[in-house]
């Protein structure tokens, strides 16, 4: 069982890259401009609804698919009277069968949130919530943040490299590559960060008798628009330092153009890899992945209210 939330050979760059891509060094301007867009699009996604489909499926030695449970909910942005954001789904659908009086249910919610005393109740609410109907891993937080390894309580725990350029849709973009250097609190491998109002990214893993947390680390990819300096893409995954190449968990973020001037989720996978050693090697035995997909992107109300159509 893993709890992952958020409450996270190098190419010589052609002189066509120009701006300040070109001068890269660790925590200099280019890194700086998509910390401050990655600010920008938590700012402007809490005030937004979207669809939102979350995909549950495991595969067995052979490969082959095993159970796959579908949950379509209204993915909408709740914040404590201590401005703190936290996501909130209204379920209203699992495997093709709704949710009986999902609406009304929601409703209830609100009013009983306004209701709790301290932000920790509050999120741990939120969370219990949104995930009531996840058949096997919680996962919370990664749709409201971005480009969370950028803040600065985490950044200093990592190097990054430029890592090429490319195109994502249509679009001109610069990878940076990152490794997780030194042991960060807000980098939490099965254990919890020292401050719960700062996001952290915390896992939660069932590992392999051999390995220790204290082995664990991060390694990721972001691919930043070269204009907009906005995160198109990102990869991330964890590892164990004794085998880098057989990752534990690893998870995809693809953003897509919006009327809202920021780029939005257009989905997130996260695969977990069941590991056997054999020979002092490592390979993949099973694996289950879990895939988010978003759309219908729509402002809130002054006021939030959920209507069997969410209006």
């Amino acid at each position: 069982m893993l709890l992952n939330k958020l409450l996270f050979s190098f190419l010589l760059m052609s002189a066509a890259a120009g701006s300040a891509f070109g001068q890269i060094v660790d925590g200099d301007g280019p890194l700086d401009r998509t910390a401050e867009q990655s600010a920008i699009f938590r700012e402007t996604f809490r005030n937004l609804i979207a669809d939102e489909s979350k995909t549950f499926a495991s595969f067995g030695k052979d490969g082959n698919p095993g159970k796959r449970t579908t949950v379509k909910s209204a993915l909408l942005i709740y914040v404590s009277k201590a401005d703190r954001p936290a996501e909130l789904r209204v379920v209203k659908e699992v495997d093709g069968t709704p949710i009986p009086d999902a609406a009304k249910r929601g409703e209830e919610f609100l009013a009983e949130m306004d209701r709790v005393k301290t932000d920790e109740s509050l999120l741990k609410k939120l969370e219990k919530e949104s995930t009531r109907h996840d058949p096997t891993y919680t996962i919370y937080g990664l749709a409201l943040h971005q480009g969370t390894v950028l803040d600065p309580w985490l950044r200093e725990a990592f190097t990054f490299a430029p890592a090429g350029e490319s195109v994502i849709d249509g679009h001109r973009v610069m990878a940076f590559s990152y490794a997780q250097s030194a042991p960060n609190d807000y980098v939490a491998f099965n254990s919890k960060p020292p401050d719960s109002s700062k996001p952290a990214l915390i896992f939660d893993l069932d590992l392999p008798k051999s390995v220790k947390r204290s082995d664990l680390r991060l390694f990721g990819t972001i691919w930043v628009d070269v204009e907009t300096y906005r995160i198109r893409k990102e990869e991330r995954g964890v590892y164990f330092d004794a085998e880098k190449s057989v990752p534990l968990l690893t998870e995809r973020f693809e953003y897509a153009d919006s009327e809202f001037g920021i780029l939005l989720p257009r989905s997130i996978s996260l695969v977990f890899n069941e590991l056997k050693r054999k020979d002092g090697k490592y390979t993949i035995r099973s694996h289950d992945s879990v895939l988010f997909e978003y759309s219908n992107y729509r402002k809130t109300n002054v006021e939030v209210k959920i209507s069997d159509d969410d209006s």
